[in-house]
């Protein structure tokens, strides 16, 4: 009998006739304010906080991925560097301060002796 098809609104109306009689307009007003103002305080910050997730997936994710990858690039190419300036550049220069030395050390020998160094072809 309680849950028949007219038990909703008369629920309703009666929630109503005591609203009217018994709460000045003050406090429904105020209910109903407050109300309205938390759930879209609520609603707000599930915003917000989609917003920040989605800021965090979006940027700081994606910025340390981008690090990860410069990492492993800037590795790389500084291995590869350090073989061709092996290569290219240290083999020469090495060369290049070998060649200096002994034409100094036959420079001073020529200057303090004064006198070329005779090498025969067979030892060479």
């Amino acid at each position: 009998m309680l849950f028949g098809p007219t038990y909703g609104p008369a629920l309703a109306w009666e929630g109503q006739r005591y609203q009217q009689t018994y709460l000045n307009i003050v406090s429904r007003t105020y209910r109903m304010t407050a109300v309205t103002a938390i759930s879209s305080y609520k609603y707000s910050l599930e915003q917000m906080d989609t917003f920040i997730r989605f800021l965090f997936q979006a940027t700081i994710i994606r910025f340390c991925y981008s690090c990860m990858h410069f990492y492993l690039w800037q590795r790389d190419m500084i291995t590869k560097l350090k073989k061709k300036w092996v290569a290219d550049l240290v083999k020469p220069l090495v060369n290049l301060i070998y060649t200096c030395w002994v034409l100094l050390k036959e420079f001073i020998r020529r200057w303090t002796e004064g006198k070329e160094k005779y090498t025969p072809i067979e030892s060479l």
